[in-house]
Formats: structure tokens, sequence, C-alpha cells
């Protein structure tokens, strides 16, 4: 539908649960309905209209003289402070998915900080218009070091959280350990269906913190051999790291909004979603102790 500004608007629901076995799951908590505005014109949107009235939800900082602008989540009042869970998105940035995965993790007890990968508080809602955005950060994948290194440093600034796991999907999981390798101060980086590039030649590849990737056997977008570059890479780095493998899964396997048609390049798999949000959260348990 078109709100009263001439921007479009459309409602996700998402109900959040957890499984308690194959067949059965449990409500945490109520349905979020996330407003996504963008505009005809370019599929954009600011960090300021995605955050609707609640400003205070900006997390603005600079990266080489240019403004950036991701999003903080705070955790829920009367939580138990259990440390911070930075997220680097996927192509699309604030996205249904990952408004409802930081409102998930702050009623667990965590304070939340969205990365702004693109710069100027923008987010696209369309892989074509993403595409330029997400192959400059391949290009020049110091490029999101810097602004993983200064999302963090406004992120403790804001909340005063010492502690912080990095938890990355997709193109957000390619900086995610990018950003671990360049000897970031964390506690640890999560990669769900992450882009597992190794290492740049002559880049570092000791990362101090423990690594969990999870991934799916039929993920076309990052193959198993590029997991067994990741795995040669660890080992070879002496570093603590764990893969999980989902077999018959395939790339964005988190996502429901890109349906489960199995000849796609994207697949949800609900069962995946589920037990890699189970395995995510009984990391940020024990590595945020």
């Amino acid at each position: 539908m078109t709100g009263d500004d001439g921007m479009l608007v459309s409602n996700t629901t998402y109900g959040v649960r957890k499984q308690v076995s194959d067949h059965e799951t449990t409500l945490l908590f109520d349905a979020i309905r996330w407003p996504i505005m963008t505009t005809e014109e370019d599929s954009i949107v600011t960090a300021d209209a995605a955050a609707g009235d609640d400003l205070d939800l900006r997390l603005p900082y600079q990266v080489g003289g240019a403004s950036f602008a991701g999003l903080l989540v705070r955790r829920a009042a009367g939580s138990t402070a259990r440390g911070g869970v930075m997220i680097a998105p996927d192509w699309r940035g604030l996205s249904p998915f990952v408004r409802h995965e930081a409102a998930r993790l702050a009623e667990d007890g965590y304070d939340v900080a969205v990365v702004d990968l693109y710069g100027g508080g923008l987010f696209a809602t369309q892989e074509s218009q993403a595409g330029p955005l997400i192959s400059g950060l391949i290009d020049d994948r110091r490029s999101g070091v810097s602004r993983m290194g200064s999302c963090l440093e406004a992120f403790r600034s804001a909340t005063g959280v010492a502690s912080v796991v990095l938890l990355g999907y997709s193109i957000g999981g390619m900086v995610s350990l990018d950003f671990a390798r360049s000897g970031a101060d964390i506690d640890g980086v999560a990669l769900c269906s992450a882009l597992l590039k190794p290492a740049d030649p002559g880049a570092p590849t000791k990362v101090s913190a423990p690594v969990l990737a999870l991934h799916g056997t039929g993920d076309v977008v990052c193959p198993m051999t590029m997991v067994a570059e990741l795995s040669a890479e660890m080992d070879e780095a002496g570093n603590d790291a764990t893969i999980i493998l989902y077999t018959g899964t395939h790339h964005a396997f988190y996502n429901p909004e890109v349906g489960t048609d199995p000849t796609a390049r994207l697949v949800y798999s609900a069962t995946a979603d589920a037990r890699s949000r189970e395995s995510i959260d009984t990391f940020l348990a024990q590595t945020l102790r």
C-alpha cells in the first residue's frame, strides 16, 4: 500500500519461536510487525525512515569523513545484561528479518547494533540495486573492515558494552570474518549462510575469538569448495572454529522471504532456520558469560 508521504509501505509479521523438537515449537514472544518503506524510484530507504518515529534507534558514525548510520536496539527493560551483538546484515541491510532478529536478541538481554554496510544510512530493498554496493565490498574488503570498526566503536560508546559478538549473514558474514581476522577486539563471530571467502593474499588469518559457521551443503552462492578452504585456513591459523553443515540446504536458509522453490538460488528451510538460531543462541550464551 502507499503511505501519506507517497512511500510504498509493506508489512511483514514474524512470530518468534524456538525449536523444541523436529515437530514442535514454543512461542517465545508475540509476533512483531515491522514497516519497511521504499520509494518506487530507487528502492532505497534511510536509517531514519526505517527507524520510524523512534529516532533513538539511529547509530551514527564516521568512516574516512563519510557518514554512516546503523541501528541500535537496547536490551529489554528489566532483562539481565548479557553483552552486545553486532549484526552485519545480508544484501538487504535493514530488512524485516534483521529487525526481527535484533528485537529477539534484545528481548533476551543483549544490546544490539545493526551495521550500515553501504554508507549514508542506506539500505537496499532490491537485489539488482544492491549489486554494485556488494561488489564494492568484495572488491575492497578493507572498506568493510573499517566500517565494522567504526560501528563497533560507536556501539560501545552508546551502550557501554565491553563484550561483543559479531553475527554476520551472507555478505555481512564475509565482512564480519574479515573484521575478526584483522585483530578486532571482539569475543566471538557467528556466520550464518555467509559468503565464506578466504582471506586476501597476505592478509592475516589468525582470529583470537571463537568462530561459528552455519552453512548449507547445497549453497550455490558459497559452495562447499569455499567451506573446505575456510576449514583449511582455520586449521592452519590454529583458530577455534566450529563449522556446522545442514545437508540439502541452500543459501539464505534463514530467510522466509526467499520462498521454498528448491530450484532457486536462495531457498528457505524452516528446519535449518530453527536449528541455526538455536546454535547461535547457544554460542552467544557460552561466549558472553
